[in-house]
Formats: C-alpha cells, structure tokens, sequence
C-alpha cells in the first residue's frame, strides 16, 4: 500500500505528452480532481466518484481541465 493512502482508496492521473506541447495532466483522489500543465496547476474541480467509473477521466479532463 502506498504511504498516506487508506486501503481501497483509489486514485487516477492521466498525462498527455507530445513532442513540442506543454505535458497535460490530471490527478483524482476521492475527494479533487487537479489539472496542470508542466506540472504548474491549472484548475481544480470536485472528482465526483470519477474514480469508480473507469473511462469517465477523459470526460473529466474535458470539463474539469478544459485542455485543448
């Protein structure tokens, strides 16, 4: 188990990298999801249980991020 997480707790990130553009990246807990670009935060936003719901990072990424 990883230091300061409660068992079964979970936690999602999802980074996009390409050459030539700022990294994006977004990291949900049970309670926040936070954005940032080149590891500077962006935007934060309630996570919504989008940590049980398996594809619903990329909408929250959309809506909570507002990455292009």
């Amino acid at each position: 188990m990883h230091p300061g997480r409660e068992r079964g707790e979970r936690r999602l990130r999802r980074s996009t990298f390409c050459p030539d553009a700022p990294t994006q990246e977004i990291f949900c807990d049970a309670e926040t999801c936070v954005c940032s670009v080149d590891g500077v935060e962006v935007a934060q936003c309630p996570a919504d249980n989008v940590c049980a719901e398996g594809d619903a990072i990329f909408d929250k990424m959309a809506s909570c991020c507002k990455f292009e």
